[in-house]
């Protein structure tokens, strides 16, 4: 009697898409990066951050600095690691915020009666109308610059464009005629919102997630570089960043590796919810079952191979 070969699991189809896209690779690769740094600066550092050391200030990349040192002899690799946690107490804080009060908002203006929606949709456009800079900078007035500061004001601020643009996809949704088929037999409204309309907004609140995620990003570095973020005393990498610019001629590279860490971050975050769209997004996954379906049963319909390209000189051209 043999015994059945072990059968190895497989990865959901969202999760295989994914990672057969190059921009999805990527993204996931840089965001684990990013994770496993936060992770290792709580326990370890190569340098301890406080360490400030004048007679070094300024030094180059070297074995014992990998990335050189700051203006006041500080480690910029210790810095920069360790300001991967404040990035990612930034992002997850920002766009977890940021999607409850988008999700709040864009669901009762678009499904809430409208004596109810149609006032809620009012103050969404009024908060969009506040830049996120000025809302910071007015919270930071009575409470001082922190990372809470940076959070609640990305937020907010996101959060409501999330609910602006979510809004017309579930009025859409919600009038659609399977949504009025399901309610004519007799499907709950809870089940049919978890049915259909989140299924069907889910890849746009990716999206837009994504570009919170992002943003908040490049938010916290540009509050910080202006003073309205983490305060000196906390690892962070736009306020390596504001410290660096200020002496730039005097070490060019100590500007290189804070802009180099927050660019990839950003695109890795970007590239990733494009990503993520189209892999969990039902029209796309339908459609790509479909042609695949259609290639099984008429191998006629399959999509046919590059033909080959024959290369010929002019002298064989003539002959």
């Amino acid at each position: 009697m043999t015994s059945n070969p072990r059968v190895r699991p497989r990865l959901p189809y969202w999760a295989h898409e994914l990672f057969l896209r190059p921009t999805g690779a990527f993204g996931a690769t840089v965001l684990f990066l990013l994770l496993a740094s936060a992770l290792v600066s709580l326990f370890w550092t190569p340098h301890p951050l406080l360490q400030a050391n004048p007679d070094q200030a300024w030094l180059g990349p070297s074995s014992q600095h990998w990335l050189g040192t700051d203006q006041i002899g500080r480690d910029t690799f210790s810095w920069l690691l360790a300001g991967s946690r404040t990035a990612v107490l930034v992002v997850t804080f920002s766009t977890l915020l940021a999607a409850v009060i988008g999700t709040t908002f864009g669901a009762l203006s678009a499904l809430a009666p409208r004596r109810v929606g149609a006032p809620v949709a009012v103050l969404v456009d009024i908060f969009i109308a506040f830049p996120v800079l000025l809302l910071a900078m007015l919270l930071a007035a009575p409470f001082g610059g922190s990372i809470g500061v940076v959070v609640i004001a990305v937020g907010i601020g996101y959060g409501m464009n999330i609910g602006r643009v979510t809004r017309p996809e579930i009025l859409r949704i919600s009038q659609s005629d399977f949504m009025l088929a399901s309610r004519a037999s007799g499907v709950g409204t809870v089940r049919s919102i978890l049915r259909h309309i989140v299924p069907n907004v889910g890849p746009i609140f990716i999206v837009q997630l994504s570009m919170v995620a992002a943003t908040s990003l490049l938010a916290e570095a540009g509050l910080s570089y202006l003073g309205y973020g983490a305060p000196s005393t906390t690892p962070s990498w736009g306020r390596t960043l504001a410290t660096s610019q200020q002496l730039i001629g005097v070490q060019p590279l100590s500007v290189l590796w804070p802009g180099l860490t927050i660019t990839l971050t950003v695109l890795a975050l970007t590239l990733l919810g494009d990503a993520l769209r189209e892999a969990v997004d039902p029209r796309l996954k339908r459609s790509a079952l479909r042609v695949r379906s259609d290639a099984e049963t008429h191998p006629a319909l399959a999509p046919l191979p590059d033909a080959p390209v024959l290369a010929m000189t002019a002298s064989e051209i003539s002959r």
